[in-house]
């Protein structure tokens, strides 16, 4: 009922724009954002190749190829966020402090799960790491992620020790900067929104 009579409903995701659409015709995508001014933080100096994901890591997504590709290239692998302990990683940390990981990385990783849901998936993370201006390795990314990876020209793999190898040893030879960033940060896709409020205002 709410679907119905309501003027506007923003979406997340495409997936999410073409089910709404079946109830109500005034769907916007209004994708997550980053907002740059939280990234202004003085990145930590190190000397060995930081490949970082910062991020849950529970059963759902399978590290241990990462692992092994990271070990076998000799890059350090930091692993930041709920779930990483078990793997010797930080554990959760403060907003502040996965930020800085972030724009301390060399080369930032997201992995997804092989389930059928991850086609519907819309990651907060993949899109929090694009205000840090590193290159970025998505792994076994589905439906509206890859098609966000592709658009973005991002490293794409599936969940193989050689194929993650390949990424990042592209990766730190300078590929897979995001492509236009920008257009997901908080001022752009603000304005998008305070225009589509306008328009509603004005019907």
């Amino acid at each position: 009922w709410a679907l119905r009579k309501a003027k506007a409903v923003f979406c997340i995701n495409d997936p999410c724009v073409e089910e709404v659409r079946k109830f109500n015709k005034n769907v916007f995508l209004i994708p997550h954002f980053y907002d740059p001014r939280e990234y202004r933080l003085e990145a930590i100096k190190h000397q060995d190749v930081w490949v970082s994901h910062v991020g849950s890591v529970f059963h759902e997504r399978n590290i241990t190829h990462l692992i092994s590709a990271c070990k076998k290239l000799n890059f350090t692998l930091r692993l930041v966020g709920p779930g990483s302990e078990r793997w010797g990683g930080f554990g959760p940390v403060s907003r502040r402090d996965a930020l800085r990981e972030m724009v301390s990385s060399d080369v930032l990783i997201a992995i997804y799960g092989n389930d059928e849901s991850q086609s519907f998936v819309s990651s907060v993370k993949l899109f929090e790491y694009l205000g840090a201006e590193k290159p970025i390795v998505v792994i076994s990314p589905r439906g509206y992620l890859r098609k966000v990876a592709q658009d973005l020209n991002l490293g794409i793999c599936e969940n193989s020790e050689v194929e993650i190898m390949e990424r990042l040893k592209e990766a730190i030879r300078g590929k897979y900067y995001p492509r236009e960033p920008e257009r997901y940060s908080i001022d752009v896709i603000g304005r998008k929104v305070f225009q589509i409020l306008q328009m509603i205002r004005k019907n």
